[in-house]
């Protein structure tokens, strides 16, 4: 069974995780984390659950409070993961001041050559052309999640191998819409970003990706079900190209580190 792609998820800040993930049996859901403390506590919760793929952070926003252990514990634990994220830039108001320390940390990431070998989830709000610069430098065809930014870097992005999460936001918005009718639909990926994006007037759950596939399906004149494929094709790719590995994941990993082995 061919499965829907939830590419970008706050899981441990939903408030009932486990009814989330109840709610959307049919789901790979990608948990990005925005520490990387919170990275290994929901290791601990989420090891074995096949539904989900625990990702390795540190927020652009939490960069200049982290600290020197949550940086330390960010690249020890980077060689036992498969997906990392969130983790990029925020030049937004909401993030000038931490700009130095945002610099820093990324750029301390993307020296790490193993971060090649991730899936990576990257966020860039207000700084598009300075992040899709630094992860073409360092070689990482990272997942643009949510991207805001001007249409003019797509093709730098692109040409760096880069894909694209999309939310139900994006597909609201003029900004949004024109990204996704210039990305290549092999590119594309599913997100919501939960529990940060709303479904009607309550936060975003993993089972709400649905909505992203038929505002996709309505978008491109195409049928759901070969959106949902097509999603959960790119992001098996995505894997194989990054991560190449098939077999039983180590101790650190969650299992089923492939998305195409949930069944």
């Amino acid at each position: 069974m061919t499965r829907f792609i939830d590419a970008h998820c706050h899981l441990d800040l939903i408030e009932d995780p486990i009814a989330a993930l109840d709610a959307a049996p049919d789901t790979i859901v990608v948990a990005v984390t925005e520490l990387p403390s919170r990275y290994r506590l929901l290791a601990a919760r989420f090891r074995n659950d096949r539904r989900v793929r625990l990702a390795l952070g540190l927020h652009p926003l939490r960069a200049a409070t982290a600290g020197a252990i949550e940086e330390g514990l960010l690249l020890r634990l980077l060689p036992d993961c498969d997906y990392v994220g969130e983790v990029g830039l925020d030049f937004s108001p909401h993030g000038r001041d931490s700009k130095a320390a945002q610099l820093r940390v990324f750029e301390r990431l993307l020296a790490e050559p193993v971060l090649q070998q991730k899936v990576v989830s990257v966020h860039s709000r207000g700084a598009d052309r300075d992040v899709i610069r630094r992860l073409a430098d360092a070689r990482v065809p990272a997942v643009l999640h949510w991207y805001t930014g001007s249409t003019r870097w797509l093709d730098d992005a692109l040409s760096a191998g880069m894909y694209f999460s999309v939310n139900p936001s994006m597909l609201r918005t003029e900004r949004g819409r024109a990204t996704i009718s210039a990305l290549p639909h092999d590119r594309v990926l599913t997100e919501t970003d939960a529990p940060f994006t709303k479904a009607g007037s309550r936060p975003a759950g993993p089972g709400d990706v649905r909505r992203v596939v038929d505002g996709l399906a309505r978008h491109w004149d195409a049928a759901a079900h070969d959106v949902r494929d097509a999603v959960h094709a790119n992001l098996a790719r995505l894997f194989e190209e990054r991560v190449g590995r098939t077999g039983e994941a180590p101790a650190t990993r969650t299992r089923a580190i492939n998305p195409s082995s949930a069944d």
